[in-house]
């Protein structure tokens, strides 16, 4: 209930309605709406990259000044990591890019390695009040610290914190913007590391771009809340064969759904 309530989609979130009150959802990087956080603001959710809405990054100031008012007014700065967590965007975090750090992390999805978990990290200060006294606490989770999850997370921290596995996402991520950067139907490549989005010229034809994809055994989808926009987030290990591979399929299947779609028009 708490989530759906701060989840920034209408049309999903009108349907659960009534929610929780006394929320307010601001425009994403616009420095002028931080006025509306005030004294009265207990906290601000956001996600460092906005990954639903299409690989869509916070601008350095926009985060800075963020967390500039929080601190001002009291409010406790959340970031949501669920999607770009452990070593995603090139950094074990995203807002690592950024130099601004949050009083709550949210992490979860590639935390757990394929197993599930999640976890919220804190300082110890607000830590300490969550006590054992706390009439919640006795209710808080079903499947919270299972064992398993657990020593699967800890095996995924491992293994990619290394420089065989985060210390060449970056360069990783670059291979696949030169593979894409001439194509005359891409617009351009939003997103960090290997949390990548392709924004294209005429995405009316989106639909068949997918289907060709598919056909030619490329896997992609558009995002949650942006149909106009397909997401590149292969494994942090692939290669650079696989990377080579992967885009010239991917660049024959949008040649092929232009053409379709062409026909069709």
């Amino acid at each position: 209930m708490g989530a759906m309530s701060v989840l920034g989609h209408d049309k999903i979130r009108d349907t659960f309605e009534p929610l929780l009150p006394c929320h307010k959802m601001l425009p994403y990087n616009s420095e002028a709406d931080l006025n509306a956080i005030t004294t009265q603001t207990c906290c601000v959710i956001a996600e460092v990259i906005q990954s639903g809405a299409g690989m869509v990054c916070a601008e350095q100031n926009f985060l800075t000044q963020l967390r500039k008012r929080c601190t001002e007014v009291g409010a406790l700065l959340i970031f949501d990591e669920i999607q770009t967590g452990f070593g995603r965007t090139a950094k074990l975090f995203a807002f690592e890019h950024y130099g601004v750090v949050p009083d709550i992390l949210c992490i979860a999805k590639g935390m757990g390695g394929g197993m599930p978990i999640s976890a919220f990290i804190s300082s110890v200060a607000l830590m300490e009040l969550l006590n054992n006294e706390h009439p919640l606490l006795g209710h808080a989770s079903t499947f919270g610290g299972h064992p398993l999850s657990c020593v699967s997370s800890l095996k995924a921290l491992e293994l990619i914190n290394t420089p065989e596995i985060l210390g060449q996402v970056e360069a990783k991520g670059q291979r696949i913007r030169n593979h894409l950067k001439t194509h005359p139907q891409i617009l351009e490549v939003r997103g960090k590391g290997l949390f990548l989005a392709v924004v294209f010229k005429d995405p009316t034809h989106i639909e068949q771009i997918v289907e060709r994809c598919m056909a030619n055994g490329f896997i992609t989808l558009w995002l949650l809340f942006n149909h106009e926009v397909l997401a590149l987030t292969p494994p942090l290990t692939i290669t650079n064969q696989e990377i080579d591979m992967a885009m010239a399929i991917f660049k024959q299947s949008l040649d092929e759904a232009f053409r379709t779609y062409e026909k069709q028009k």
